[in-house]
């Protein structure tokens, strides 16, 4: 028989499969929405960023889903929301970023307006999330930093380099 952490890592496991094929699908369906009009060569480079993006997080995620475990120590039966919403804003970092370059075509403008907005809401309701439901984890406590400021630096250079921030800034 296994043992009781065993089952929880293997439904772990399984939950965070489910949890990033959501994102993915999710992500792909965003860029064919909002990026409709901009060249081909914009598109592809977009989903080449996502897939490296995606190849990148599911080892990272996996190796160390030991870590979202709940306070008593036991792993989670399922891959913790406030992770999720986590992982779903270093996810949105290729859109803004290849948005703010093609903020001429309507339909960008608007999935740069919503995709930033979404974004910077998730990080306040998965801090909330995390501490009303007490689903927090020490792999929460080191992925959502590393997001903010991945999330809010790529905007930030983004828009110095395509000329909507002034250098000094």
């Amino acid at each position: 028989r296994a043992p009781r952490g065993a089952s929880s890592l293997g439904r772990l496991r399984a939950s965070f499969y489910r949890a990033h094929a959501r994102l993915a699908v999710l992500s792909v369906l965003l860029d064919v929405v909002f990026f409709r009009g901009a060249p081909r060569a914009t598109m592809v480079a977009l989903v080449v960023v996502h897939a490296g993006l995606f190849a990148v997080i599911l080892p990272l995620g996996l190796k160390h889903l030991a870590l979202v475990r709940a306070p008593d120590g036991t792993p989670y039966g399922r891959f913790v929301s406030p992770n999720v919403l986590t992982i779903a804003r270093v996810l949105a970092i290729p859109p803004v970023v290849f948005g703010v370059f093609h903020l001429d075509l309507p339909w960008v403008r608007a999935g740069v307006a919503v995709t930033f907005t979404v974004s910077a809401l998730s990080d306040l309701f998965d801090g909330l999330i995390g501490r009303a439901f007490a689903r927090t984890s020490d792999f929460g406590r080191v992925i959502d930093p590393l997001a903010d400021g991945l999330f809010y630096s790529a905007v930030g250079a983004a828009l110095l380099f395509a000329g909507y921030l002034p250098l000094w800034y």
